[in-house]
């Protein structure tokens, strides 16, 4: 049986760092960094597709996402994916809800100075939602040291 492990936390908290050494120690595994709750172009649904596809063929799958934040957008992404995957198992992993934490990360991060505030205000509107549901692991935000 498959698992999708869903990695959920604002801009800056780490998600990508996870899931990156979660990719090198399940290669087996389908894989998609950001937008599989919502996918906006085709480059993302293709990615979505994919994933889905592995899903069913009982392949497991790691994807990040801040719009499962919410508890709305995650009953949603489950009913997709148990309806096109039955029987797909979840495995919630959060990071802590600190918003300042994460948006200071941002504005240390050097890969984020081209758009920090838009960053940032992704994180303000994520915010008002952002709910770790009971079976969630919870994940400590780390925090970028100031060059």
């Amino acid at each position: 049986m498959a698992t999708l492990i869903v990695i959920v936390g604002y801009c800056g908290a780490g998600k990508t760092v996870v899931w990156r050494h979660l990719a090198t120690a399940y290669p087996e595994a389908a894989l998609m960094d950001g937008g599989f709750a919502l996918p906006v172009d085709e480059g993302t649904q293709r990615e979505r597709a994919g994933v889905l596809q592995a899903l069913r063929d009982g392949r497991s799958a790691i994807v990040t996402s801040l719009e499962c934040a919410t508890a709305g957008n995650r009953d949603a992404v489950m009913h997709q994916v148990l309806t096109d995957a039955p029987g797909t198992r979840f495995l919630w992993m959060f990071f802590e809800n600190d918003v300042e934490k994460a948006n200071r990360n941002c504005r240390l991060d050097p890969n984020r100075q081209a758009d920090v505030e838009g960053y940032i205000g992704i994180n303000s509107r994520a915010s008002a939602g952002y709910s770790i549901p009971a079976e969630a692991i919870v994940l400590k935000i780390h925090e970028l040291a100031a060059s």
